[in-house]
């Protein structure tokens, strides 16, 4: 009996030991945090915030362990301490702020003492608390600089170098990867093309030039329809009703040889290219000159007609031609002797040169004003340039 009594002392003290050393002893906290808590409940309360609990989590660790750092860092917390076992996490909201307020929170443990605060994004990371793994004892762990904590950070979950950073642009789809020295390539070409375009609307002949190309051209059409290619071959048309054909040295000889007197009328016996009238030109296409002229001026300096041979004055021109270069302009003046085709309209001036290459000026319809002339290759009668020429 004395051995059941004593046995019975000794689990009675073993329990009260265990129960001595279960007993989580108070926390030696500095006391600067009840103070801090106590200030942060004052200024909570003179600024009208209303706080509610919004989230509360109980840890009981059995270790000495500092399970609760925050997973968000390996920075160490200087609020953090060893000497609490049983706390809890309180995450509350300020419900004034129109943006939909602020969050804050931290741990107390049983006796009321705030032992660490936690503001905005770290309230989420501390809400889904989970003990970090103790660090290997061969690897002692790096503390870093504390830095000053201004109440604000990251999202725990933001990738502070994707948010320093651009993404990278498709050069396919975004201009702005294209480096300065693209756009500067581009721009000299886009100029390039503008000048190129910028020279061919000034050479080429404007509305009423290209109408006058076309003038009498219904005429023209009309008696191909009427006579048919073989008729008239190298003579004039009188016109009409009755087909009627005659030699072109017939036309404006003092006699009317059409039944419709076609061929005496004042249309055709009427020198357009009158004694002293001027005439400006600018090119279509040159495919044979060798100066390449970009505009010609044609001055007439007489009309001479003999009695003999009134179908075909004589006329004597000035023709000056001005070729343009890369820096200056070139001009070059012959005076040039011809005759006036009365049965064509047509003013025609032999080659001044050993070229073979005659110059002629064709009035359409009942056009005085507008000729379309063109260099030809005086062998075979070929146009191979083609100039609007203008009374000036």
């Amino acid at each position: 009996l004395s051995l059941i009594a004593g046995m019975r002392k000794l689990f009675l003290l073993a329990c009260l030991l265990a129960v001595a050393l279960a007993r989580p002893p108070r926390s030696r906290a500095s006391s600067r945090y009840d103070v801090q808590h106590d200030s942060d409940h004052e200024n909570d309360r003179d600024h009208d915030h209303h706080y509610h609990h919004h989230e509360h989590h109980h840890y009981n660790d059995d270790d000495d362990d500092d399970d609760h750092h925050d997973t968000q860092g390996d920075q160490p917390d200087p609020h953090d301490t060893d000497d609490h076992d049983d706390y809890h996490f309180i995450k509350v909201h300020n419900g004034d702020a129109d943006d939909g307020g602020d969050y804050a929170g931290g741990y107390h443990n049983s006796d009321g003492h705030y032992l660490k605060v936690y503001h905005q994004a770290e309230v989420d990371e501390h809400a889904h608390h989970e003990p970090e793994p103790e660090p290997v004892a061969d690897e002692p762990h790096e503390e870093e600089d504390e830095e000053e904590d201004d109440g604000w950070h990251f999202h725990p979950y933001w990738d502070e170098e994707d948010w320093m950073h651009e993404p990278d642009c498709d050069c396919e789809e975004d201009c702005a990867c294209h480096s300065d020295s693209d756009e500067s390539d581009q721009l000299d070409k886009l100029t390039h093309q503008f000048g190129v375009i910028e020279d061919m609307l000034d050479n080429y002949p404007d509305a009423k030039e290209i109408s006058a190309m076309f003038a009498g051209l219904i005429d023209d059409i009309t008696e191909l329809d009427t006579f048919g290619t073989d008729k008239c071959n190298n003579g004039f048309q009188c016109g009409g009703v009755t087909p009627q054909c005659l030699t072109r040295t017939m036309v404006c000889d003092g006699h009317s040889d059409c039944e419709n007197g076609a061929d005496e009328d004042g249309h055709h016996c009427y020198v357009a290219t009158s004694v002293g009238s001027n005439w400006h030109g600018k090119v279509v296409y040159d495919h044979c000159t060798k100066r390449k002229p970009g505009t010609l001026d044609l001055s007439i300096s007489s009309v001479h007609t003999v009695n003999w041979f009134t179908s075909s004055p004589s006329v004597t021109a000035r023709v000056t031609i001005k070729q343009k270069l890369r820096d200056r302009d070139v001009y070059a003046t012959f005076e040039l002797e011809g005759h006036w085709k009365s049965a064509e309209r047509t003013l025609y001036l032999v080659p001044p040169e050993a070229d073979g290459l005659a110059f002629s000026c064709t009035f359409h319809g009942h056009a005085d004003d507008t000729c379309v002339g063109h260099m030809v290759r005086e062998v075979n009668g070929e146009h191979c340039a083609q100039f609007i020429f203008h009374r000036t």
